[in-house]
């Protein structure tokens, strides 16, 4: 659901949304300030010449790399994502800031109060390419906002882990994983059917998953080929989860250990506030 932050009290939050399911709030704060700081003249105007670090756009983004911002901004940022890149190969500039250098700027973010339960709040800036984006990963709370363009968000509880590829981008899931993730109410198919397409799917669906192109196609031919028509007709039992598309001046509640995957739509510019 979307809410007007007006119309959403603290304790409202803590009742229905903390803890239990995610919710986009709009309007949370007055950020125009951080906006303006933030857009791409002004950004490279103050930062262009500094390092910021990039994180490969993996699960749990193990990888890290230090770039000039005006070389990440100019040469990575601006090339949307493609479905051939892995996410291992794919660089990614959102957390790990370098926050005394950029102080000025972070000062100028109005933290989500209202919505902050806990002692603590850190903040992670990022900007993202457009198709960029991470795969399905879990940490604590999160609140999300977004300042330029759109990302969409695909999310399940702690206890439904979706099928996905740990060095598969989003892009790539988006194309090959997704079509698959439809609940059996969707389905024109039989029950008999769906069973028979399923146990065929699951294997499909495993070597999508891991990049596996040999299992990929040396099943690809057979009856029930791995396509977005057959897949909407012979969806497997796939978790339930959620999605949702953010845009400029809404703010995405993430309870904790909830998995979550994010695509950029556009050129993305963002903060989220861990709690």
């Amino acid at each position: 659901p979307k809410v007007r932050a007006a119309d959403l009290s603290r304790e409202e939050f803590e009742a229905v949304y903390l803890d239990k399911k995610p919710v986009i709030i709009i309007g949370a704060t007055d950020t125009s300030a951080f906006a303006a700081a933030v857009q791409k003249a002004a950004l490279l105007n103050r930062y262009g010449n500094y390092s910021v670090t990039l994180s490969s756009a993996n699960k749990n983004s193990y990888e890290k790399q230090e770039s000039q911002l005006l070389y990440y901004v100019d040469e990575i940022m601006s090339k949307p994502q493609t479905l051939e890149a892995k996410g291992n190969e794919t660089w990614y500039h959102f957390g790990d800031n370098k926050h005394d250098e950029w102080k000025a700027v972070f000062d100028l973010y109005e933290q989500p109060k209202k919505y902050i339960y806990g002692p603590y709040a850190s903040l992670s800036f990022g900007l993202g390419s457009s198709g960029s984006g991470v795969p399905f990963h879990t940490h604590g709370h999160v609140l999300a906002e977004v300042f330029t363009g759109q990302k969409r968000w695909w999310l399940a509880p702690p206890k439904h882990e979706p099928l996905f590829g740990p060095d598969a981008t989003s892009l790539s899931w988006l194309d090959e994983v997704y079509p698959f993730m439809m609940s059996s109410e969707d389905s024109d198919a039989s029950k008999e059917e769906r069973e028979a397409f399923s146990k065929l799917t699951e294997r499909h669906l495993k070597a999508a998953a891991e990049g596996n192109e040999k299992i990929y196609a040396t099943d690809h031919g057979k009856e029930f080929a791995l396509t977005a028509t057959n897949a909407r007709r012979f969806p497997p039992n796939a978790p339930y989860f959620y999605e949702c598309t953010v845009g400029k001046g809404e703010m995405l509640y993430i309870p904790g250990l909830w998995w979550h995957s994010t695509l950029n739509i556009g050129q993305t510019v963002f903060m989220s506030v861990f709690v």
